[in-house]
């Protein structure tokens, strides 16, 4: 059996102003008019291996993500409840405790399947087999991941440099690379590099190891956080001393020996409202939106209210229930940096 658990924790301020009143994963941001946390869920239930789906959600979204699960008659998920957002370092790694300590009817010997809520992929059969290629593997005790073959030069992904390919279509991970500027971009995909997605396979007992060697601080307020739960699945107040961090910077780029298994499809990570708006034109989605041009081009709007754009260009409009977003589309991206800096309560 693989332990799945889907990282729905975060935020979404990159997209205000819909992820104001629902978090990102239950935001219906797919053509079809599902949430990508429904898209997630049929991407982990097309794996060939049994599997047990653990959602990890903020506690001030719990009441929403157990609604909605109710309403859409998806059973069999049980939840981790963080009572404060700590980054994934802290997700990962206590959930990763829970399980070598019997919970969710886990073990130390558990096999855990981390990955995030809010990435859409063209062939969830393609994403199976890469894991089925991982699993193959696991016994041998390794961090492992799944990288993603570029289909453009994006700056907006980081990167995975692979060395020896030790069987058909993985690979021995050389290094990690952050977001790159354009330059780069175009050659890493030049080189040959992945992108990374972000989601990890490993036995509980080798990141436990890891976490003692590479932050044992994170561990040690893990620990505390267990040892004063009452409830394991809803940890304590005390999470929030766990130091917040991401796994990729905690553990993953201190690795010196992990696996990569690739994953050829398109995949989108629909984090801002650049890749939301290029994801629907990518499926020719676009001319469902309610908005119309003259004198314009390049222009997109998500809102109920139809919306007419004139003189412009390359604008993106966002109409959410209490606050509208007007940005250049290359400037999307970078919401989140306004909402940190601004400290607003957006």
């Amino acid at each position: 059996m693989i332990f799945v658990y889907l990282m729905a924790g975060g935020s979404g301020s990159r997209l205000w102003p819909l992820s104001e009143t629902q978090p990102k994963p239950l935001l219906k941001l797919l053509p079809n008019g599902e949430t990508i946390l429904e898209e997630t869920i049929k991407r982990i239930r097309s794996l060939k291996q049994e599997t047990k789906i653990i959602l990890g959600v903020n506690g001030s979204h719990e009441k929403l993500f157990k609604n909605f699960l109710k309403r859409k008659k998806i059973d069999n998920i049980d939840l981790l409840i963080e009572p404060c957002a700590r980054d994934t370092a802290a997700a990962i790694i206590y959930f990763s405790y829970c399980l070598k300590n019997g919970e969710y009817g886990g073990s130390s010997e558990s096999i855990v399947l981390a990955t995030p809520c809010d990435q859409v992929l063209n062939d969830n059969n393609i994403f199976a087999d890469a894991v089925a290629s991982l699993l193959d593997r696991a016994q041998e005790e390794k961090l492992m991941t799944i990288g993603i073959k570029p289909h453009f030069a994006s700056t907006q992904y980081g990167y995975i440099k692979t060395s020896k390919e030790i069987m058909p279509n993985t690979f021995e991970v050389e290094k990690f690379i952050e977001k790159p500027n354009q330059k780069n971009a175009e050659q890493y995909i030049k080189d040959g590099m992945y992108w990374n997605s972000g989601t990890f396979l490993f036995p509980v007992k080798k990141i436990i190891k890891s976490s003692q060697g590479f932050c044992p601080k994170i561990l040690e307020k893990v620990k505390k956080t267990f040892k004063q739960s009452q409830n394991k699945k809803k940890p304590a107040a005390c999470f929030s001393e766990i130091p917040k961090t991401s796994f990729d910077y905690a553990i993953v780029e201190k690795e010196s020996n992990i696996y990569m298994s690739k994953c050829d499809t398109k995949w989108r990570d629909l984090g801002n409202w650049k890749e939301v708006v290029d994801f629907f034109k990518e499926k020719g989605e676009i001319k469902n939106l309610k908005f119309e041009e003259f004198i314009s081009k390049n222009n997109t709007a998500i809102s109920e209210k139809k919306v007419i754009f004139l003189g412009t260009e390359d604008l993106i409009v966002v109409d959410g229930p209490n606050g509208i977003l007007v940005a250049n589309k290359d400037s999307a991206t970078e919401l989140k940096k306004y909402i940190k800096k601004t400290k607003s309560d957006i």
